[in-house]
This record gives structure tokens, sequence and C-alpha cells, in this order.
């Protein structure tokens, strides 16, 4: 199958699992109260925002696989994934599972932090000072909003508890 195929088929995969996330599983897998008046606090919200952009960048996707098939005619095969990239999927496949194993028992927070800084060392930045300086400070802030200012609970953990 060429490459161009395989980022249409792929694409419209995403479109629907993006469509079903935000016409399924949010409306039954999250509970929102309805008096919430902002809609932007609402827990719903953001998972609805971030399923319906999964959905339009599968469909992106597809839509550029069609552009350049009529561009190019002769078929383009997909180069071999390298070892190495397929070791960093493993990783990041063992740290997913590892982050929702320990986010309960350490809190969200620092868990994120955990998380965010070895997905951030395993791609290979160049910038790993300031990679693990924005993976501290981005969880805080974003626990800072969250629970100061939006009044939203984030789950903290068993051992350090946070403001």
């Amino acid at each position: 199958m060429s490459a161009l195929r395989t980022d249409f088929w792929i694409g419209i995969g995403v479109v629907v699992l993006g469509s079903a996330l935000a016409l399924v599983a949010v409306p039954e897998g999250v509970v929102s109260p309805r008096n919430v008046r902002i809609a932007v606090l609402s827990p719903a919200f953001w998972p609805n925002i971030l399923a319906w952009v999964v959905a339009l960048m599968g469909l992106i996707l597809a839509l550029q696989s069609l552009r350049r098939r009529k561009a190019s005619e002769e078929p383009e095969t997909a180069a071999p994934m390298p070892r190495r990239g397929l070791l960093r999927l493993l990783a990041l496949a063992v740290g997913s599972i590892a982050f929702c194993a320990f986010a309960t028992k350490l809190g969200l927070v620092w868990a994120s932090m955990v998380a965010f800084a070895v997905v951030l060392l395993l791609t290979g930045t160049s910038y790993r000072i300031a990679a693990v300086a924005v993976a501290i400070l981005l969880p805080l802030a974003l626990y800072a909003f969250f629970a100061h200012v939006a009044a939203v609970p984030i789950p903290q953990g068993m051992f350090v508890r946070l403001p």
C-alpha cells in the first residue's frame, strides 16, 4: 500500500476516532453539572474541544493525502521506521501506562511533571535544561490556575500535597 493511500486511511480513522470521542465517550464518560454558567469551566468543555481537534487533524491529513495523490501519480512507498524510533514509541507506550498507574498515588501534578520531562527527553531535545524547567513549571502553573482561579479541584497525591 502506498504512503499516500495509508495517510488517507489513517486520516479517516482519526476522524472516526475523534468523532466517537466527541459524540459518545465525552457525553457518556464526563459528568458535567447543569449549573455551570461559564462553558469553559464545564468539565466536558476541553475534552470536547480536544476530540473535535483530533477529528479535524484527521480530516486535514486525509484531504492532504488526496491532494498529494492528484499532484503525483507515481506510487510512493513509506520508509521503514528506524529501530530507535520503535524503541521511543515503546517507551512512550510504557510511560503512558505508568502515568495512569502512578497519577492516583503521586497526584496529577507530580505525575505530569515526571511524564512531561520523560517525553521531552525521549524526543531528543537539545534544550534539556529548558525542557526540565518547562516540565516543572507548566504543571505547577496549570495547577495554580485550575485550583485557585477556576476553583476546579485537581487530584492530589498521597505523599506531597500542594497548597
